[in-house]
């Protein structure tokens, strides 16, 4: 979490080819952080599905994982807050 509670959202890339990530974030409106990671990932988060989402809570502790991503399911960013919002908990 962010100083102000909010959330932070921090993508994994594990594109071959990382010059398509920039155009596609500013066609999106996305203006999250993108950390160039398929080696981190390979080693650390077994299993092949991308994309995958982990949540953390206010904490710091990794509290659910969503794998894959399905387009007919709707807004992927209103899909997140209320995930998220799943998450949290009074202090």
């Amino acid at each position: 979490m962010s100083a102000s509670g909010a959330a932070v959202v921090l993508t994994l890339n594990m594109d071959d080819n990382p010059g398509v990530v920039a155009p596609f974030m500013a066609e999106q409106g996305y203006t999250f952080p993108v950390v160039a990671a398929q080696e981190w990932v390979e080693k650390h988060l077994p299993g092949d599905s991308v994309p995958r989402t982990l949540l953390l809570d206010r904490d710091g502790v990794w509290r659910k994982e969503i794998l894959g991503f399905d387009a007919t399911r709707g807004d992927w960013a209103e899909a997140m807050k209320a995930a998220l919002a799943g998450l949290s908990r009074p202090r």
